[in-house]
């Protein structure tokens, strides 16, 4: 018999009792640990999956930010990154900018994203998150298609 197993039974297994001394506890408490470190990698591994999924169905799978006005370069920017990655399927420019929302004394800073609502369907998965309306980023009239989400809509009712 190996001495490591020898150890453990003569741990495990006193002449006193049939299963003696602390052996059992500090068993039973490493099971227990394990089993809870099993539980939590697996709720959070589908959280992050969820996290992800969640992101890219809104900001698309990579963004790439120029801080500058020069938006004339994007066609030929656009160009380039197909050469670069030839499995690229889609891609979207945005405008984003931070903003204050005001009504009836409350007030709450705010991202404003704009894109170009002819490709957004290509890149972003807006539907999947949708609560209430329809994703059209059609105008009506003079007022321009706008989503806000669900917190922003209960707080501002």
């Amino acid at each position: 018999m190996k001495t490591e197993a020898w150890i453990a039974w003569r741990l495990l297994f006193s002449r006193k009792t049939l299963i003696g001394g602390s052996a059992p506890l500090a068993l039973l408490g490493l099971c227990l640990g394990v089993a809870s470190l099993v539980a939590s990698m697996a709720v959070m591994s589908g959280f992050e999956n969820t996290l992800r999924e969640a992101m890219a169905d809104i900001t698309g799978h990579v963004q790439i930010i120029q801080r500058s006005h020069k938006m004339e370069e994007a066609p030929e920017f656009e160009e380039h990154l197909k050469k670069l990655e030839p499995d690229l399927l889609a891609s979207l420019r945005f405008l984003r900018l931070e903003a204050l929302l005001a009504r009836e004394g409350k007030v709450q800073g705010v991202f404003i994203q704009a894109v170009d609502k002819d490709r957004q369907a290509q890149v972003m998965n807006l539907a999947s998150r949708l609560v209430a309306g329809k994703v059209s980023l059609e105008p009506e009239g003079d007022i321009p298609a706008v989503l806000i989400g669900q917190g922003l809509a209960k707080q501002f009712h």
